[in-house]
This record gives C-alpha cells, structure tokens and sequence, in this order.
C-alpha cells in the first residue's frame, strides 16, 4: 500500500538515471537461502501442530481431496512458510530462474505476462537472474508541481531511459496529461498499470483455505440492533451514490451521518466503533465508478471493522479480485435498491446467512506492498521499452461511468 499523504492528486515523474538511490532491502536481495517447505512427509499430528488454529480443522472442496476429506490428512502436503512482507513472514525471495526454452525468466511481472492481476507478489518475490548489488540504479523523483530539492529544466531529464506517470485518485480527479509518448511506466490502482499501487493489498494464507470453518467463527450480529450506517461528505458524487441511499432508504433502515444526512457523531473514531457494536451494514460507496477504483471505503471502513460492506464503485468483477472471497455485496449484483433491500433484511433475520461474510477473516492479512522495493525490482529487469502513444486515452477512454456498470454491460 502506498500512502496517501501529500501525494495524492499529483503527478509524479519517475526518472531513472540521474539520483542515486538504492531501494531494495540488502538482506532480501542478497539473501541466498531458498524458501524452507514444511510438512513433507510429517506426520499428521505435527502437521496440525503448526496449522493455524482456523486451518485445524478445515475441509476443502477438491477434486484432488476425494469427499472433502481433510488435506491435511495428506503426508506429503506441502506447506510453505508465509512471505516475507506477511506478519512473521520469512519467506524469502530468491534469484527467477531463466526458462531455457524462451531464455526468459519464469517470474511475471508486467502487465502482458499476467493479464489482468496485478502481479505485486510476483514483483515483491522477484531478485533478477545473477543480481549484483553493486550495479545500482539512479532514480530522479519529480512531482509536476513541486520538486525535492532539485533544478528545474529538462536538463535534469537527460540520459535517463524510463519516465512513469503515478495517479492515486481516478481519471474524475486527476488532471490532463499535456504530453504523449513520454511516458514508459504508469503506477496506479488499475491492474493493467506496469505497477499497481492499490489502496490495500489482500494476500491469503493459503490459496486453498479462503474459508473459515463456521464452526470456528463468533457470531457477528450479536448483540447489534441497527441496519445500515454511512459517514459521508461529498454530497454530489457523480455515480450517484446519494441518491441510490436515500432510494435504498425507502426499504431498510438507513442512517447517514454527516453533511449528507440527518445523523452527527462528533468524533471519527468514536463513529467506525459504531460499526463494531451497532451496525450490520455499512454502505461503502466510492465517489466515482471506474475500472479497479476501490480506496479505503471498502479496506478501512468497512472490511477493518465486525460490519458488512455494500459496495459501489469498480466493477463487481474488480471486487472480486481484490477482496477477500465472499467479504462483501456489490450493488449491481441487484437490479434495483429495492431488489438489495429485501436481501438486507434477509440477512438481517438470519444470522447463520449474515455470518457467512464474516467466514474470509483469519484466512489471510492485508500487506505492505512496498512500492519503492517494486520499483526497484522492476528497474533491475530486463523491461520492455515501449511507451503511451496516448497516455489520456489509455487513463480515460471508457474507464469510468457515472451510472450503474450494469447498464454498461454490452
């Protein structure tokens, strides 16, 4: 995740070769130590032993486990440890091995070699082939409206082969980009980016387990006596969002705090503890819908608390990408307000169907993508050279709608 701060809404220019700045941590690429792989040929009490307590007993699905029966009951089950970007992770990255067929390396990274993900595990595992730390890359870092310290002039840009454009907010609120084929790299949220910077990244444990056993699970809607809360500000959002509310209120119990509602709460952390104790539901509606936009509505203020999300915003098809399995309810996966309503209020009767939200937490953690570590790995690669004939067209053109994505659908 890369913060907000006071880089939101610039553009930043990203030129290497001019200021010297090493970025990947000396211990990850001069680690030499292939990842350990547990639980081969354990036996099956220590397996268990050393699963996480949801994983103990849980079952999957698979063909390859006939009758659902327990994967761990498996011998020769491979586990292998955590990343090393994972909370007590030490799975190190090590040198790609070279395919010796295409004479590429195995690892993807861009966006041609792996359409349509957003590679950052690829990127945060990736050391090059024969990596020598003293060939050191040179980064200038230059934003369009302020400098660090540097001259302004293009002879700053001379001799330098990449520049990248970063956008953190959508093509509604980011500004026209004056100039076209300049630009080799983008960094943004949208996954087809050379560097994905999303909001949060969601990493599983286990790519097999992304359930909890509900047996294992508290229960979510205890003790909470109200529907759906919303905390916003921005009244005049162009997807809408305040009208499908007030649509939506017709049918459910909705309260909306803020300049766009009749609720106050006088401190922000007292009002997302609400969401703990209080609430089922809680709309978390971008400003904007466009491809893969999805911020901290849905990661802090909604998935961070014991609530539901309804979402608006990306695609349902961007969501299911990016959130953890069955977090969350799309709008557009109902033709109306009233069509999600009825289904609120559905789970809102039953709490073993509300509960089944709740199943994806402790199966894995949001992590620290650590974009200057990428970037680094990225500029050590032997990278395409290319740039945007039309950088406007490729952030803009059909990207966003301001209505539903349903209705877009061809």
């Amino acid at each position: 995740m890369l913060p907000r701060f006071s880089l939101r809404r610039l553009l930043i220019v990203l030129v290497l070769g001019c200021v010297l700045f090493k970025l990947w941590p000396v211990s990850l690429f001069d680690h030499k130590v292939t990842h350990k792989t547990l639980l081969i040929n354990t036996p099956q009490e220590e397996i268990i032993k050393k699963r996480p307590d949801f994983i103990r007993s849980n079952r999957i699905e698979d063909p390859e486990y006939a009758d659902g029966e327990e994967a761990y009951a498996d011998t020769d089950f491979l586990f292998e440890e955590k990343y090393w970007f994972m909370v007590n992770g030490t799975r190190r990255p090590t040198p790609t091995q070279i395919n010796p067929i295409t004479n590429r390396r195995n690892a993807k990274l861009w966006p041609k070699e792996d359409p349509g993900q957003d590679r950052i595990v690829n990127q945060l595992m990736y050391i090059p082939p024969n990596y020598d730390s003293r060939n050191v890359k040179k980064i200038l870092l230059f934003n369009a409206l302020t400098s660090w310290n540097v001259k302004l002039g293009s002879s700053m840009f001379s001799n330098c082969p990449v520049w990248a454009l970063y956008f953190l907010e959508c093509p509604y609120h980011t500004q026209h980009v004056a100039h076209n084929d300049v630009f080799n790299w983008t960094a943004t949220y949208r996954s087809d980016s050379d560097i994905v910077t999303p909001y949060e990244k969601w990493v599983y444990y286990d790519d097999r387990f992304k359930q909890t056993p509900i047996e294992k699970m508290k229960n979510y809607a205890a003790n909470k006596t109200h529907k759906v809360a919303w905390f916003v500000s921005n009244c005049g959002a162009k997807n809408n969002r305040l009208q499908y509310a007030h649509e939506l209120s017709k049918y459910i119990e909705v309260d909306i705090y803020g300049s766009c509602g009749t609720k106050k709460c006088p401190r922000i952390s007292k009002c997302f503890r609400l969401l703990d104790t209080k609430y089922k539901f809680y709309l978390a509606f971008e400003n904007s819908n466009c491809v893969d936009y999805i911020t901290e509505k849905l990661y802090i203020n909604g998935l961070s608390h014991n609530v539901l999300p309804i979402v608006m915003g990306a695609r349902p098809e961007d969501y299911k990408k990016a959130a953890p399995m069955n977090s969350y309810i799309h709008v557009d996966d109902f033709p109306s307000a009233k069509h999600l309503a009825e289904y609120l209020n559905k789970l809102d009767a039953n709490d073993t169907l509300y509960n089944q939200y709740f199943r994806w937490k402790g199966t894995g953690e949001f992590v620290n993508t650590f974009f200057w570590c990428r970037l680094c790995a990225m500029v050590h690669d032997s990278f395409p050279i290319k740039s945007y004939s039309d950088i406007n067209e490729w952030w803009r053109g059909g990207t966003c709608t301001t209505g539903s994505w349903r209705k877009k659908q061809p």
